[in-house]
């Protein structure tokens, strides 16, 4: 056999052609890849260690905690911020501190938002000279944070995965006050934001993102890095917001942008359907009829600045804010812009940052929430 004529015919255990598959290490027999693999479970095992008088992660908040020093630190140096102490850099989540024990040193002005008051406990333990308040990260008013703050925020976050999509919205509507925000999601996601017309992954999120937030992908992280492991690899992806979308050069309007994304719900809702039957009810009233080859065109063939200029042609220069065209159809009625954190809302009193009532109920039950954005994500 091959294997006999390799070694002399010889059985030992020793020879590396008959010794067991469990020797070696899932990533490759190599002893480069052996020397990577003992490394990183042992950084992981240290890192892990210190972190053993710590309370578990909680389901009901969708906590998977950063286990991998070398990828906390890959993160946050991919943050770009240039200021007088970090005084604009704010965490959402920073769960133990994985970030943030990082973070702090660069930025000793940042503020950590957090949601669970066991990990405040532990960030107000562990550094005592950060700034951590409680709060609810969709529900934080990022305008009302940046005039606190002095200036455009900063934004990094281990982002449960549950609300990686509400949060990129709020992200996107926030482009007056958010520079940059570098954030962890599943990969599936990622390459939503970053996908092309004419692909599975292209929606909503890929249009919405691509014309506002300017996505960059970092670099991947595996399952194996966090602490539970999630069921799915993780990107890091840094976001730009901005209110002037890829391809124009005059910024949107709030009514604007609630037009085109109600555009864009209407159009993915259906999106094996040409636009000429998606947009059959605006047809009539649109400020200017679109071409015919755009009508025969389906939603997942347009690229991001085409809506754009169809938007323009089916609202023109209106004021409304696109919602009254949907309400008007039974299976549109119960939605609205807000809900994907793209209109700003004015929040109720018990939902402003660092409200005592906050509790972790916050970020809505954790069985509501997992269906509601495992269906929102399959739809964007």
């Amino acid at each position: 056999s091959a294997s006999a004529s390799s070694c002399g015919g010889k059985t030992d255990t020793a020879c590396i052609c008959h010794a067991p598959r469990r020797m070696f290490p899932v990533l490759g027999s190599s002893a480069r890849n052996s020397r990577r693999l003992f490394m990183k479970q042992s950084q992981k095992r240290d890192f892990m260690g210190a972190a053993a008088d710590r309370p578990l992660a909680k389901q009901s908040l969708g906590q998977n905690f950063l286990s991998d020093e070398a990828a906390a630190r890959r993160i946050v140096a991919s943050l770009h911020c240039y200021g007088d102490g970090g005084g604009q850099v704010i965490e959402f989540g920073p769960g133990q501190g994985a970030l943030t024990k990082h973070l702090h040193p660069l930025y000793p002005k940042m503020t950590a938002l957090e949601i669970d008051q066991r990990m405040i406990a532990i960030l107000e333990r562990d550094m005592p000279s950060l700034r951590v308040e409680r709060a609810d990260m969709l529900k934080v008013d990022l305008q009302a944070l940046a005039d606190e703050r002095g200036g455009a925020l900063s934004i990094i976050s281990n982002t449960p995965f549950y609300l990686t999509s509400p949060f990129v919205f709020k992200l996107l509507g926030a482009a007056n006050c958010v520079e940059q925000a570098v954030i962890t999601m599943q990969l599936e996601v990622a390459e939503k934001l970053l996908s092309s017309p004419q692909t599975k992954q292209y929606g909503i999120i890929s249009v919405m993102s691509q014309l506002f937030g300017r996505p960059e992908r970092q670099f991947d992280i595996g399952s194996e890095s966090f602490s539970p492991p999630p069921k799915c690899c993780v990107s890091v992806m840094r976001l730009h917001p901005t209110a002037v979308p890829r391809g124009s050069s005059e910024p949107f309007s709030a009514a604007q942008r609630s037009q085109l994304l109600a555009l864009l719900k209407m159009a993915f809702e259906q999106r094996r359907k040409m636009m000429r039957q998606t947009l059959k009810k605006l047809l009539p009233d649109a400020a200017v009829t679109p071409p015919e080859s755009w009508l025969n065109l389906r939603p997942e063939q347009m690229p991001p600045e085409q809506f754009v200029e169809l938007a323009g042609m089916i609202f023109g220069d209106e004021d409304g804010d696109g919602e009254a065209h949907i309400a008007s159809n039974p299976v549109y009625a119960s939605w609205k812009s807000h809900k994907a954190g793209w209109t700003a809302i004015e929040p109720r009193a018990s939902d402003r940052r660092g409200d005592s009532s906050v509790d972790g109920s916050g970020d809505g039950s954790r069985d509501s929430c997992d269906r509601e954005a495992s269906a929102a994500q399959e739809r964007l």
